[in-house]
């Protein structure tokens, strides 16, 4: 199995502590229409008004794929489409907009590395280049952010590690970004097939800014799971995610501060298909 992309070296982590915490109303619909082409329809409330937008994707036995073809509200058209088997081991993407993105992407993976370039090709304004190597329960790479023009410039370099143990259920990673400037470490521990715990660490040396988040999941059942992080500013979210069948669920949230209860923001989101 091929290590993750280096942007997803610390997914354990930020899964955990991002996920299902989203403060909105939204109702996600997906279907199948004829052809193999799957819809998704997407319906916010906000500011007591309606929105949505309409996605759909598609895959040839080829290899080609369209992964997103959306239509937001503004009539606004973001469009992802892939192929596979061109080159032995390495996908090709395109991610691009009708305003102005375009990106083109190439993704070499094996079972030592994953490596990913990217390119603008609606502007030429820069290129990004990663890589993740893997060995045993060590990972660790590099990501450059290069951007052209008149003079060419460096905008961006990460570094990061992590270690993985299976048998223990422990993840611990360190990330230096910003040329860097920015070091974040974060742990994960599964304490049994119920219960997950995660913490991440910010620091920067240069103005002394720190801050830390820590959270944890747990599943009293095979149908509900209940989430909670909370920051070093006092920053509090909840979340209780509930399964209604195999292919429905919803996901309530609360969010507040520890320096003010009373002022909250709630949230709902519900998935079917």
């Amino acid at each position: 199995m091929a290590p993750p992309q280096f942007k997803d070296f610390d997914k354990t982590v930020s899964e955990l502590l991002g996920d299902d915490y989203d403060s909105k109303y939204s109702l996600k619909v997906k279907s199948k229409a004829p052809n193999g082409v799957g819809l998704t329809v997407t319906t916010d409330y906000a500011k007591s008004a309606l929105s949505g937008k309409v996605a759909a994707k598609w895959s040839h036995e080829s290899g080609f794929a369209v992964d997103k073809l959306e239509v937001n509200k503004n009539a606004g058209i973001t469009i992802e489409t892939s192929l596979k088997g061109a080159v032995p081991d390495v996908k090709f993407e395109f991610k691009g907009n009708d305003s102005n993105k375009g990106d083109l992407l190439a993704t070499y993976s094996t079972k030592a590395a994953t490596i990913v370039g990217q390119l603008d090709v609606a502007e030429f304004s820069g290129f990004n280049v990663s890589a993740l190597a893997q060995s045993g329960a060590m990972t660790g790479g590099a990501a450059v952010a290069v951007s052209l023009g008149d003079s060419a410039d460096v905008k961006k370099f990460d570094v990061a590690g992590s270690y993985n143990c299976s048998d223990c259920k422990t993840f611990a990673g360190l990330k230096i970004s910003d040329k860097f400037a920015t070091y974040t470490g974060s742990v994960a521990y599964k304490a049994c097939p119920k219960a997950a715990i995660a913490g991440q660490v910010t620091f920067k040396p240069e103005s002394s800014a720190f801050s830390a988040l820590v959270g944890g999941s747990y599943k009293c059942n095979p149908d509900t799971q209940l989430k909670a992080k909370v920051s070093c500013d006092g920053d509090v979210n909840f979340s209780v995610k509930q399964s209604l069948s195999s292919n429905c669920s919803v996901t309530s949230t609360l969010a507040t501060s520890s320096k003010n209860f009373g002022d909250y923001k709630l949230g709902f989101v519900g998935n079917l298909g």
